[in-house]
């Protein structure tokens, strides 16, 4: 994992992952399943680009599978790093409570507005196509911006500010996104995400 911070006197930070060429899932079904769902959204988030729908790990076998190992081996290690507290971290539940696609058509129109998701606990990036000259992950407030690539990850706070700017490049950049929650360990919560279908891990063994 690399952690990205707007210099060395923050402790703010992101986390970048390298998950190429993993086998769990399928970044070609994935692909194909964000470009069959076109825009459900209608920019109406602030997305401003083809959008699916909100639920897509609920939808989406391939989506699940992904969740699985996002929080796993992205949001876990991040928090680990994060706060220092790997133990703890280890011990809970987390839960991918929405995952989204997007596709930016590198038509000079395409964007996401500055915006945060501040009731997330840790969100991500996941990105699938990246032509050359395709825009940026910006964190507007760390003056931080990632040039995305094929499998990469990107775990963040949710209050953290981002944006992805408008764009002309021949290609769709192509990407998911999404927000984690801390489970308790035992409660009714839990039980009707997972009943529901939302993925919950199983706290990690620290042996």
């Amino acid at each position: 994992m690399e952690l990205v911070t707007k210099s060395r006197y923050t402790t703010e930070h992101v986390g970048v992952f390298d998950f190429a060429g993993r086998n769990e899932w399928s970044d070609n079904i994935l692909i194909d399943e964000i470009l069959a769902q076109g825009d459900r959204i209608g920019h109406e988030s602030n997305v401003k680009a083809p959008m699916t729908e909100w639920n897509m790990c609920l939808e989406s076998a391939e989506f699940g599978k992904l969740a699985n190992v996002i929080v796993r081996e992205g949001c876990i290690p991040y928090l680990s790093s994060f706060y220092m507290n790997e133990k703890d971290i280890k011990a809970q539940r987390y839960a991918v409570v929405d995952m989204w696609g997007a596709e930016y058509r590198g038509n000079g129109e395409d964007f996401t507005q500055s915006h945060d998701h501040r009731h997330s606990f840790v969100s991500f990036s996941y990105y699938l196509k990246c032509p050359k000259n395709c825009p940026p992950l910006v964190f507007d407030e760390l003056n931080v911006k990632i040039d995305p690539k094929p499998g990469m990850l990107v775990c963040f706070r949710g209050d953290m500010k981002h944006s992805v700017p408008k764009g002309k490049h021949e290609g769709s950049r192509i990407m998911i996104a999404g927000n984690t929650m801390v489970m308790p360990s035992n409660g009714l919560m839990t039980e009707l995400l997972k009943t529901e279908g939302y993925e919950v891990n199983a706290p990690i063994s620290n042996s």
